[in-house]
Formats: structure tokens, sequence, C-alpha cells
């Protein structure tokens, strides 16, 4: 970080608490050195924070984090406070105090403040084609179905109407719990301000001057009536109910299968003819990365045991030709920890796998011996992060490595997109300085091998908004550099419905000119699916790292 001062914000506080996520921001970017809290600012009558309390029911009042705001002022006693009232002297003093930014947490005064400050005044909204107020956020999601609860940090532009965008990020909604829906989202957003300090502090903030966007003219929602909370309980209590049913008689089955068009030819086929390679209903084969060897073509796939949970790594062989026999080595990769995508890169006439094994919270490099045809582990090229379908192209100059982050945080694993980047595969990764580059549950993970179709890189990713791997989304990437990363959505791929697997799809990978793998989803009730959970909860000896290959052989 360039050697500059740190930045000076104030805050403003409507209320007489203030909740724990926002104390964790403001302590978040003091902690990392990036800013001071300079200026407290609230009205000269504050607001009491009952107002406020009724748009909860009792039972959710007491279970959120939060502080007096007189606790506040007596932790930060050397800092000035300014009871604002509406008038030319209020705005004199934030000038006077020379801060560089404003956060309004609440969204309700601080455009007052707009011009006063270096930077502006940055407030929080929620919602995307309504507008919710913050106050009430995270309940109309659930209320409204929603899948997908979408939430922007925003800075005031000069007119009334207008705002510039700075962080958004779009995250899966947990309907069957208000608190847990809560909790996640204002946690992933509470280390925005921070992130906004290091791209200023980085000289990597332009969008703090960009083109600002009209504000949305679509329907707000304020507070919930009494009514409306009675709705909304009922709708937990019905999303609890087949949540636990899911858990309870649901299993979740994977198979492989074959495309007959190239990768490219996707982005105009929403539904491909799928052929699966092994027609059962019953197995976990997923995330297929092939190469071609002496007329074969050799599959590599994850393989998962129900009883054991944990993930390892199978090779699935198919003639092209003839008969089309397919012959299946279980377990030729495996760790004592959960292993998946094992992602297959040709570099210099050699074979390469990167597998996630985002539990070693790490990025390794496996390599094919061409004599023996064993995977032995090349190098580790990723150190200290746990990265999840790690998914490596060159493009032009450079290699990038797209991945999102594994860990104990909600949600990351499937809407954090980070980017690292190196000079040589097996030289020095480092990591992008917007990262997370993008937070979107619905185009975030990695899904697959990178494209290039008419100049263009395009790249597959999951879209996990219904449900874990519901569909793909081929998203073309228009910027690509060590500061700058942009990308939309340009298609989707969906499940085939009249299939065995019809429920999801999410890993699209290359193979050639004529074939693309793929993957499906299905979900399968049963009340004896019950007794196989119970049975799995009985203590189980973990199964040994096999030195051998358990193969046979099966005809499609």
């Amino acid at each position: 970080m360039p050697d500059q001062k740190v930045l000076r914000f104030g805050i403003i506080c409507q209320y007489s608490k203030i909740e724990d996520w926002k104390l964790r921001s403001i302590i978040d970017m003091q902690k990392k050195r990036q800013a001071e809290l300079s200026l407290i600012i609230k009205p000269a009558r504050i607001e009491s924070s009952e107002r406020k309390k009724r748009i909860m029911a009792p039972s959710v009042k007491k279970r959120f984090k939060s502080l007096q705001l007189q606790d506040l002022l007596n932790e930060y006693s050397g800092i000035p406070v300014l009871d604002y009232q509406d008038d030319h002297h209020s705005n004199e003093q934030v000038r006077k105090a020379e801060l560089d930014f404003i956060i309004d947490f609440d969204g309700l005064l601080g455009r007052e403040f707009t011009a006063s400050c270096k930077y502006g005044v940055w407030a929080f909204q929620q919602g995307d084609e309504q507008s919710y107020s913050y106050g009430s956020s995270c309940f109309w999601e659930i209320y409204n179905d929603e899948s997908v609860t979408a939430v922007s940090l925003y800075r005031y532009a000069e007119k009334k109407d207008e705002k510039i965008l700075l962080k958004k990020g779009y995250f899966a909604t947990i309907k069957d719990s208000y608190m847990k829906n809560k909790d996640h989202i204002c946690s992933s957003v509470s280390a925005w301000p921070s992130m906004v300090c290091k791209d200023i502090l980085n000289g990597n903030a332009a969008y703090l001057n960009g083109n600002p966007a009209v504000s949305t003219s679509a329907k707000a929602f304020g507070s919930p009536t009494q009514v409306q909370w009675f709705i909304f309980y009922s709708k937990l209590i019905r999303n609890k109910i087949k949540k636990l049913v899911t858990q309870l008689f649901c299993y979740e089955y994977w198979n492989v299968g074959l495309v007959n068009q190239s990768i490219e030819n996707l982005l105009n086929e929403t539904q491909p003819a799928i052929k699966w390679l092994v027609e059962k209903k019953d197995l976990y084969y997923a995330d297929p990365f092939g190469y071609e060897e002496n007329g074969r073509l050799h599959i590599l796939m994850e393989e998962l045991d129900h009883k054991v949970v944990n993930g390892y790594i199978s090779k699935l062989d198919v003639n092209l030709g003839g008969d089309k026999d397919v012959t299946i080595d279980s377990s030729i990769i495996r760790l004592p920890s959960h292993m998946s995508y094992p992602y297959i890169l040709h570099h210099k006439e050699d074979v390469f796998c990167i597998p996630e094994t985002s539990e070693e919270n790490e990025v390794a490099v496996y390599q094919l011996n061409k004599i023996t045809k064993k995977w032995i582990k090349a190098k580790t090229i990723l150190e200290g992060f746990p990265a999840v379908d790690a998914t490596i192209v060159k493009h032009e100059d450079r290699w990038w490595m797209f991945c999102t982050r594994g860990g104990t945080e909600s949600q990351t694993h499937n809407c954090e997109l980070h980017l690292f980047y190196a000079e040589h595969l097996f030289g020095e990764w480092k990591a992008h300085k917007q990262n997370p580059v993008k937070i979107d549950i619905r185009s975030s993970r990695p899904a697959g091998t990178p494209f290039y179709q008419e100049g263009s890189l395009y790249r597959p990713a999951q879209d996990c908004s219904e449900t874990y791997g519901g569909r793909i989304v081929l998203n073309k990437i228009i910027t690509l550099t060590t500061t700058q990363f942009i990308e939309e959505p340009a298609s989707h791929v969906q499940p085939e419905k009249n299939s065995l697997y019809p429920d999801g799809v999410h890993t699209l990978s290359s193979l050639n000119s004529q074939w693309t793998l793929i993957d499906g989803k299905r979900f399968d009730y049963s009340i004896f699916h019950l007794f196989k959970k119970l049975h799995k909860f009985k203590p189980v000896k973990r199964l040994e790292i096999e030195k051998h290959s358990d193969k046979h052989v099966r005809n499609v």
C-alpha cells in the first residue's frame, strides 16, 4: 500500500442504538489502519430505537447484538460529536472536520453532507428491482419469496435522484431463518467500506467518480405491518418444513455425460441433449474434465460416497468408437480431505490436473506421468487460501486463476469470486487488487473450461440462487487486468428436464470441436433414505487412501 495518510471518516447515527455489523465495519477500517473515525454525527433530538424495533417481532428483537449510542460515544470520547440540525452551521462543522468520507448506515441524513467531504457520503441500499429500507433489511426478500438478496454500497451524487455505485452483491436468501439471512448478509457487507478504503489508498478507486445512475422508481418497501409479520412467520414455518423434509428424506445424485457439440456452440443452445455415460440413478459422479489419448477419452471426475461424505478423484475411460464401453478407475487421486473439480490443463505437451482441495488451504498441480499413467503432485502454486474450484487459463501474456473462497463464512464458496495471476504457471501467484472482484450467487463460482469465441473470453460459472448447481451461466469477460475485472452474463445452460438428471448442471468442460463434457443433478426423495442417513451417523472407520484402483467395467 502506498505511503499515504490514513483516511478520516465520520458516521451518522440516526438511532439510540448501533447494530453490531456497523461496529464491525468501523473497527475493521481502523484495525487495518486504513481510516480513523474523526466525527460522529447525530440528530439534535436523536430518534429512539423503539420506532425501529416496531418493525421486528418480539422473538426477533432480542436476538441481534447492538450497542447503546452513549456507550459508543464513551468509547470514542475524544472524537467530536455533531448534534445535527438542518441548517448551514452543521455543514460548516463537517467541512472543518476535513473528512474524506461519511458513512450513513441507515441512508436517512447523509445526502445533506454530499459536498462536505472529499469522497462524499456512502450509504447502503437493499433490493434491486425493489427498494427496501435498511431498517427492514432481509425481511421482504423472505416475505416475497425472492431467491436472491441484492445489497449495494453507493455514494450520493450531487443530484437528489442520482447515486454512484461503489460495491454490489447478490446473496442467496436463507428463506427458513430471518436471523441467519440478516446475519450472513450484514456480516458480508460490513467489510465493503474497508474494501473501498483499500482501493482509495492503492489509487484504484476511479469508480468513486464514475457516472451516476438514476435511482430506481420501483416500489419501495418500508416497515411491515402485524398482518405481514403473521404471513412472514407462516412462510418461515413452511420453508423450515421443506428444508427438514429434504434433509431427512432426500439424497442428491450427480452423473456425467457428453454433449455432441463444441462448448462454443452452447452459447446458443440453452438446453443441450445429454448422453449419460453411466445410465443409473444412484450415482455421484460430478465435475467432469477430460483429455484424449490413443483414441480413448479419459475423464477425471469427483466421485463421492454418501457414507463417507468426502469426495475423491476417479477416472472414467470411454472408447468413442465401436460399442462405447466405459471403464471406471475409482480413487486415482485421494486425500484424507475432500477433493473435487479435477480441472484439466494442457501445457508444454504435458497434461496437468488442478483438483479442488480447499480444505487443505492450497491449490496444487498434479502432473500425469506419461509412462506409469499415475498422477504425481508437481507443485503447490498457491498456499494459505482455501480456493474452491480453481480454474486456470492463459489470457494474453499472463496466467489467470478464477476461484471462490472456502472457509466458514456463509456463501463465500458460492458467491465470492477471487482472481490471482502469474507470469508463469509455476511462478509466483499474486492476488488481484480488487479481490473479491465479484459477489454474485448467480454467476461467480467457476463451472468449467473458459473458452474464446470471436476474440472474446467466456467463463462458465454456477448459478446457485435457486439451488446449488441449478444452472450454468456463460459470462463474457469485458475487462481483465491486474487492477480491473468486468464480466457480464451472455447466456445460460439449463438442465435437461426430460432426463435422468433434471434438477441442475454445474460443470461444462471442453473436450474437442465435437464433444463437450457436462454433469447433471437429480433430487431423489424416499422414506428409505431416512434409514440410510441414520446408519451414516454410526461410527464409520475412515477409508484409507487406496494404493491400487478399484477397476471395473460397465457398458453404456
